[in-house]
This record gives C-alpha cells, sequence and structure tokens, in this order.
C-alpha cells in the first residue's frame, strides 16, 4: 500500500512510510498495539505483520486513548507469560495519547519495555478529512492549530517530566537512519514523529462532494481517491 511518491517524501514525514519503515524493522514474534485515527488506519493498511507476531487494535470502535493503556496490557501480559517478546510497541496519535496520558507513568512505574511512536499530525486528522472535504475552505473547527481552537504540548517536555526517554524524528530518512538504536534501546521509549497534514487515507469509502456542493455516499466499490468514471466502470467485474 505504500507508494514510491510516500517514500520519496522526506520532511515531514509521511506516514504511510513511517508504518513500513518501522514494521519493517521489527523482529519475528513482535506485539504491535494500535490506537486510532492514522494508526489504525494507515497503520493497517501498511503493517508488514512477520511470522509468530500480533497486531492489537480495536476496529469499528476507534475509541480515542486506547493505545497506551492496551499496550500497557499487553507488557503485563507478556511478562507475565514467555517473556519473550523484547518490546512492544505502540503507535499512538498526538490527540489520541492526551486521552490516556496518564499511562505514561504507569509505563515507568512498572517498568515496561514499551516503545511508543507518536505519530504528531498536529490534531485530529481523521476529522480534518472530514472537514475539508464536506465544508469550505475557512469551516474548520476542533481539528488542531489551524482552527485556533485546539493545542497540543510539548510531548519532549511530558516525556521528561514522566521520566521516559523521547526521540524525536522529523522525516522519513531520519527515521530510516534512527529506527535501529531506537528498537535496540533498552526500557520503555516515546518517539515523536512529525507527519504531513496533507496525506489522505487511501484507498478509502468516502463521501463525495458533488461540483453542485451536494453529497453522495458512493457504493464500497467506488473509493477515495475517486476514479474517473471511465476507468472506474472499466474495472467493475459484476
Amino acid at each position: 500500500m505504500v507508494t514510491e511518491k510516500q517514500k520519496a517524501e522526506d520532511v515531514p514525514a509521511n506516514p504511510y512510510a513511517v508504518f513500513d519503515i518501522i514494521s519493517r524493522a521489527l523482529p519475528e514474534g513482535c506485539v504491535t498495539v494500535t490506537s486510532n485515527g492514522t494508526c489504525c488506519v494507515a497503520g493497517h493498511q501498511t503493517w508488514v505483520i512477520r511470522k509468530d507476531s500480533r497486531f492489537l487494535n480495536n476496529n469499528a470502535v476507534a475509541s480515542m486513548g486506547y493505545g497506551l493503556p492496551a499496550a500497557v496490557g499487553a507488557a503485563a501480559a507478556e511478562r507475565r507469560g514467555s517473556g519473550e517478546v523484547p518490546y512492544v510497541v505502540c503507535l499512538e496519535g498526538d490527540g489520541s495519547i492526551m486521552m490516556n496520558l496518564q499511562e505514561l507513568q504507569t509505563i515507568v512505574t512498572n517498568c515496561l519495555p514499551v516503545k511508543v511512536f507518536l505519530i504528531n499530525n498536529a490534531g485530529y486528522h481523521s476529522i480534518r478529512q472530514t472537514q475539508e472535504n464536506l465544508f469550505t475552505a475557512h469551516t474548520k473547527v476542533g481539528i488542531g492549530p489551524e482552527s485556533g481552537d485546539l493545542g497540543f504540548p510539548d510531548f519532549g517536555k511530558l516525556a521528561e517530566a514522566f521520566g521516559i526517554p523521547y526521540r524525536k524524528i522529523g522525516g522519513n530518512r531520519e527515521l530510516e537512519r534512527e529506527i535501529e538504536g531506537i528498537l535496540s534501546a533498552e526500557g520503555p521509549l516515546l518517539c515523536e514523529i512529525l507527519v504531513t497534514t496533507e496525506q489522505r487515507f487511501e484507498p478509502k469509502s468516502s463521501t463525495r462532494r458533488n461540483p453542485d456542493g451536494s453529497l453522495e455516499s458512493p457504493p464500497l466499490e467506488d473509493l477515495a481517491p475517486f476514479l474517473p468514471r471511465e476507468e472506474l466502470a472499466e474495472n467493475l467485474y459484476i
């Protein structure tokens, strides 16, 4: 699902390329927990699941804040079980982690080896895409700094307050260089990755806004980004 264009983008990082880079660097038998939004959609579309690995999510529910406490549970269960997994990977968003931020202290207090990859797309990117798709350009509410009513803290300072090691990644190339060191570091770690706000989820079932402003819900086979009608017709077999 990862295109050459997404891989070629560098600063800020592209989320599709980010998940491809991380998943390909993981060993067999790894446990990954995903939160909602970009981590759920782009993560599920791109993740390379290796032999004996587990990929835990809350599909269809997509409740914000799921990832961090779920990773705590996965790490605790692994500790009580075989104990063979060196760490648990947690894919979290900047919006989602704010719902259960206190679980960073749970990780630190219990010395749980959770590698938190914080995907920072400056807000609620799923909602951002919906508003950009359905509303006029100036109508943005509750999605991030550009709407003027939602902001986020300095995650580096938060990591320091919780006493958890912190790394900040600004692009695809930097992540490729640093991923092995991040994964091999002992104990928990919070790695913030700055990603573009321009990348939409694709392919995706999406409402289409027609030229006259009316909204249409296409059938499931007609996914965004929408193909020209002639090309779509050529690819329909039923």
